[in-house]
């Protein structure tokens, strides 16, 4: 046993586990400060954050690591359960999306365009589609959509970041539940795949080859397995004949295929998978594309570059790390030596063009700034498919600052 956390015989339940950092981080309650945050080494464990003082329980849930940051939902006495975050320093309250004690609920909290989205309830709209934009103890967090207007809810989930966009399921009240997309301006429906106020349901949203593979009813042949790529969506199997459904779900990329679990109605609910349409065993290579010649730095030390999978590459995503180096030796304190400034891994589609953020830290920040040789860099990717296959691309550019 690691830790005896509410020591004896009571449970301290632990759960909500999510590594961040170098920590494991969790939900548990020790008897005395109830149900907190906390976190371990895998050496050491201790609480991390009573959030609702005493033994009140915040309750921290939907633990989801991004951008450095670690979001969840808690409760307090005062602002009910809203939005949270920690870097693993200072903890904070996001916004009181719900004022006062109401609870807004927030939960699906995902990275997309440098902001975090996610379902919120501000007590007037009814569970709808928010954002922030992750900016540590200054944030500013809005409603995107009010996609079913008035008080009643369209309740997004499922949110997935796919060739430039954030598909999610909704209810507008009108259409049913169905596959909608926002690219951070505009919001709308994919398509309505059981036409009329009935719902298809789609669920289990998730990239493969440069599509989106989700489950879907629309009202014909069940529950069933269809694809969408910048389209309409399309029926990809009908695994069993019918109006029953096959009920595919659990969608999972394992060495370049999607392997599921369906029932065809003979065999009962069994494994499936769908195989790539060239062989993996005829691909001997792996390109990334290195896009622009500038790159921009943001007060917060947030650049932007844009890498391009080539639709060439047949055993996609083209996935790995990017990194921008200073490309000559510059003087750091008393000594001159090449500045790695920032890196982040990256995945990206066969045929889709997609930014990779990156965020220099405090001291490249001031590095940057007081030096313009500083400023010349080299963006570095090191990218693998899943056929194995290996390179190195770089590429000379300059940095702007803000």
């Amino acid at each position: 046993m690691l830790a005896d956390i509410n020591p004896g015989g009571p449970n301290s339940s632990p759960n909500e586990m999510t590594k961040f950092g170098n920590y494991l981080y969790f939900r548990a309650d020790d008897g005395v400060a109830g149900t907190e945050l906390w976190r371990t080494d895998g050496a050491a464990t201790s609480l991390f954050a009573n959030i609702n003082p005493a033994a009140q329980s915040s309750t921290p849930a939907g633990l989801t690591a991004v951008d450095g940051q670690l979001y969840f939902r808690a409760r307090t006495a005062l602002t009910g359960n809203e939005l949270w975050r920690t870097n693993g320093l200072v903890t904070s309250e996001v916004a009181d999306i719900a004022p006062g004690a109401p609870n807004s609920n927030p939960s699906g909290m995902t990275s997309y365009n440098g902001q975090i989205y996610f379902m919120a309830d501000d007590g007037l709209s009814g569970r709808e589609l928010w954002r922030t934009d992750g900016v540590f103890r200054a944030a500013t967090t809005t409603r995107v959509a009010d996609i079913r207007p008035g008080a009643d809810s369209s309740a997004p989930g499922g949110f997935l970041v796919s060739g430039g966009k954030l598909y999610f399921a909704a209810n507008d009240g009108v259409a049913g539940d169905e596959p909608w997309q926002t690219d951070g301006v505009t919001t709308s429906l994919v398509a309505d795949l059981n036409p009329g106020e009935d719902s298809s349901e789609s669920y289990d949203y998730t990239e493969y080859a440069g599509e989106v593979f989700f489950t879907a009813n629309n009202g014909q042949l069940g529950w069933e397995l269809f694809s969408m790529n910048s389209g309409s969506p399309k029926l990809f199997a009908d695994i069993l004949q019918g109006s029953a459904g096959s009920e595919p779900n659990d969608y999972i990329e394992f060495k370049n295929e999607l392997y599921f679990g369906a029932d065809d109605g003979t065999h009962g609910y069994e494994l499936w998978k769908v195989a790539p349409e060239v062989p993996v065993s005829l691909d001997k290579t792996v390109k990334v594309r290195i896009l622009g010649k500038k790159l921009k730095m943001n007060r917060s030390g947030k650049v932007k570059l844009r890498l391009k999978c080539p639709a060439s590459e047949v055993s996609g995503p083209c996935r790995g790390k990017v990194v921008i180096k200073t490309r000559s030796k510059v003087k750091t304190g008393s000594k001159r030596r090449r500045v790695t400034l920032a890196g982040h891994g990256f995945k990206v589609p066969a045929g889709v063009t997609r930014k990779v953020t990156l965020r220099l830290n405090k001291g490249a920040r001031r590095l940057v700034r007081s030096s313009r040789k500083a400023r010349k860099v080299v963006a570095k990717a090191t990218v693998k498919d899943g056929a194995g296959n290996r390179r190195n691309v770089t590429k000379r550019m300059k940095l702007r600052v803000a």
